[in-house]
């Protein structure tokens, strides 16, 4: 009788990987083993594999985690969301960090604090502090 990995036991894989950083271009490989070989993939694994992808400045990497999961029809969470706009105010796009906060909104997600005050912070270093204010008032009307 042998043992067979779940979406939790890959999970813990792929959390890995992202810690390790130099696996990181391994997550690819893990997730084509888990959609052959494993568990359906869910929302927990789509999340840690943008997680790492972003923490790693591999952010248009992880976009593409985001289309991979909405091809299966999964709606992304706030989480993923939340993972891509921090990742993009990182590496200073404030442009697509505010695509997606846009997209968040739109699917009917409020945003955290955290994701908040990284938009602001790079408004604040980019001179788009007017793009952020009307940001922070259409937070009103939700």
């Amino acid at each position: 009788m042998g043992f067979s990995p779940d979406e939790i036991t890959y999970g813990l894989l792929i959390d890995g990987y992202n810690r390790e950083g130099h696996n990181i271009q391994d997550t690819p490989k893990l997730y084509y083993k888990m959609k052959f070989n494993g568990p359906s993939i869910g929302h927990m694994a789509y999340s840690l594999m943008t997680g790492g992808l972003c923490r790693w400045g591999k952010v248009k990497e992880a976009e593409k985690i985001l289309k991979v999961c909405r091809d299966k029809l999964l709606s992304p969470t706030k989480s993923i969301y939340n993972i891509l706009i921090i990742g993009h105010c990182e590496s200073g796009n404030i442009e697509k960090a505010l695509y997606y906060y846009d997209e968040m909104i739109r699917d009917g997600l409020t945003p955290p604090s955290r994701t908040l005050r990284a938009l602001a912070e790079l408004a604040n270093k980019d001179n788009t502090l007017l793009i952020v204010n009307e940001v922070f008032d259409s937070l009103a009307n939700i």
